[in-house]
């Protein structure tokens, strides 16, 4: 994933790593500053979902892969979790999330979204600790399940199907 790219916003380095555009929005910005704003972080989340469909793809080579190669994939989605998606659920968390609620003057408008990252989270943990299964499921269908899991949260799939609403 590129580091840092150039942004059209007026004093914006744009960092998508860090999600700086959910920085950027501050209060008192014109319509069409955050209107760009909110454009590019749709533009990331649309950058995060085929890392986010390797979850479900790595999940199907699970048992039919060799060890070395699973190892590996699953060593790159961890980091991809770790650097990129769990960091940017983070921001959102922390700066777009309130400011969203400031705005339609409801915290209850993010409570979904906020639900989806605490499962991400968890997932996340949950992947990246041994096998040992509590849910009794074998240590193959203990990670599938993750795997599958991980990118079935309702905020991945609404904005898989264009649910979310679009900058405009």
């Amino acid at each position: 994933m590129p580091a840092v790219t150039e942004c059209e916003v007026e004093n914006c380095a744009y960092n998508r790593d860090r999600a700086c555009h959910a920085l950027a929005i501050t209060v008192g910005d014109t319509a069409d500053v955050v209107v760009r704003h909110v454009q590019h972080l749709c533009d990331e989340h649309a950058h995060l979902l085929p890392h986010i469909e390797t979850l479900r793809t790595t999940a199907d080579t699970v048992g039919q892969t060799t060890p070395d190669a699973l190892g590996a994939a699953l060593a790159d989605l961890q980091r991809f979790l770790a650097d990129h998606l769990i960091v940017h659920a983070e921001i959102e968390e922390r700066v777009l999330y309130p400011a969203v609620a400031r705005v339609l003057g409801a915290t209850e408008a993010t409570a979904t979204m906020s639900k989806d990252h605490v499962e991400i989270g968890r997932l996340a943990r949950e992947l990246g600790t041994p096998s040992e299964t509590a849910d009794g499921l074998s240590e193959e269908r203990h990670l599938r399940r993750v795997l599958y899991d991980l990118p079935t949260g309702q905020g991945a799939l609404r904005e898989r199907r264009g649910d979310l609403p679009a900058a405009t």
